[in-house]
């Protein structure tokens, strides 16, 4: 209590012009395509995350995201716009990927386990696009669904 109010009695502290500047949210935006083979119909999950880190998993859960649950990934031209918004600018990289769950098993948590028959935008959990986002920054960037997760 007494460093509280010692803390109270101190002077307030001057502030710079430049430093009462706010920070703006950013956003990401651009089309998924899929350029690997399907496995079943192509109906499933699609999912945009954003990562602190560049993995995912257990060690990096999804930061931000965007998802669509009953999506046909299945047409050889498909284009699926999507947008990520209120990114918060950090000095370091985010990581983005993408996922089409074909049997919604990475719904069950925020851990993007990948399974027989699920496609990603990353070769693997370790292997995120890196992305440098700046104050109120608008970043477009296309995700292609190339990696078919291994058979079981």
């Amino acid at each position: 209590m007494i460093a509280l109010l010692a803390l109270l009695a101190c002077d307030p502290p001057v502030v710079e012009a430049t430093e009462t500047e706010r920070l703006q949210f950013g956003s990401i935006s651009g089309v998924i395509q899929r350029s690997a083979p399907l496995w079943g119909d192509g109906s499933g999950a699609l999912i945009v995350g954003l990562f602190q880190y560049n993995k995912w998993g257990v060690e990096g859960k999804v930061y931000r995201g965007w998802g669509s649950l009953m999506t046909s990934v299945a047409a050889d031209d498909v284009a699926i716009a999507y947008e990520i918004t209120n990114v918060f600018p950090q000095e370091g990289a985010y990581y983005l990927a993408a996922l089409w769950d074909e049997d919604f098993s990475s719904l069950t948590d925020d851990l993007w386990t990948i399974t027989e028959g699920d496609i990603t935008s990353a070769a693997s959990p370790d292997n995120l696009e890196p992305i440098w986002l700046g104050s109120g920054e608008h970043i477009e960037l296309d995700l292609d669904l190339a990696f078919s997760a291994p058979e079981d």
